[in-house]
């Protein structure tokens, strides 16, 4: 590899010189992720075949850094994440990490491993995809150079308990510090932002002030006067001419130049 890319840079193709110089410990790293991934299990060589497949598949060689930050919104298998220094993985709940995987099908274990000896491909059997989404998850909860945040809910839309996915029981024996945010903990004036959320808050503390959760200190009064500044102040509806100096803050925050 060394020599490929003393060749690239002797030619002037300083892109393919700085890839060729990437790939070698890229490889490397990924072995090394698939082997504390799957530690003292024993896999199928084909089994293995898939995950380093998929394991390359999700290497990518930076070459030009990226000149602006950026927002980038995906799925943990379909999107390439490159140089990312803060990741929010959203929606961890059990069902969804790990996604449940069908067992059903016409093909039985026996008829898969008859037809990959004839040299038939097939989509990966639900033991490979349990492997390859705990890869997916290692190879993604690792890119982040600054920051890991992860989210799960605790209600559904339907107002259905929801649990945690299994991920985070694990960070949190692996990270015996680390603390889970609730939202609604949060002090009062960090969790209103208009005359809506001052009604909601308002409401709650009402409720709670009721059953006897929370007492008259200066706290709970901060609260209230709060909440209910929020809830009965005028709408500030701005005029056009605002309006449009708004747009156009926004249109030059977003241009690149």
């Amino acid at each position: 590899m060394e020599s490929i890319a003393a060749r690239f840079e002797k030619e002037g193709d300083s892109v393919r010189s700085i890839q060729y110089r990437q790939i070698y410990r890229a490889v490397i790293d990924l072995l090394d992720k698939i082997h504390d991934l799957t530690g003292r299990e024993r896999i199928s060589a084909r089994d293995y075949l898939e995950l380093v497949e998929t394991g390359l598949s999700q290497i990518s060689l930076g070459t030009i850094p990226q000149r602006v930050d950026r927002i980038l919104v995906g799925d943990i298998e379909r999107t390439r994440l490159t140089q990312v220094r803060h990741l929010f993985f959203a929606g961890v709940n059990d069902g969804n990490i790990p996604r449940s995987v069908s067992k059903g099908g016409i093909l039985s274990d026996m008829d898969r491993e008859f037809l990959a000896s004839l040299g038939a491909v097939l989509s990966p059997a639900p033991r490979q995809q349990m492997f390859i989404q705990r890869l997916y998850l290692y190879l993604n909860m690792t890119k982040p150079s600054e920051t890991l945040t992860v989210s799960f809910a605790r209600v559904s839309q339907d107002q259905k308990s929801m649990r945690p996915s299994y991920l985070v029981h694990m960070l949190r024996n692996l990270f015996p510090d680390l603390k889970i945010e609730i939202p609604e903990q949060r002090p009062v004036e960090e969790q209103i932002r208009d005359k809506e959320a001052g009604r909601s808050i308002l409401a709650d503390l009402l409720r709670r002030f009721v059953e006897g959760s929370i007492g008259e200190s200066e706290e709970s009064a901060r609260d209230f006067r709060l909440a209910y500044g929020f809830y009965t102040s005028p709408e500030v509806t701005a005029d056009p001419e605002m309006k449009a100096y708004v747009r156009m803050l926004k249109k030059a925050a977003l241009c690149r130049y």
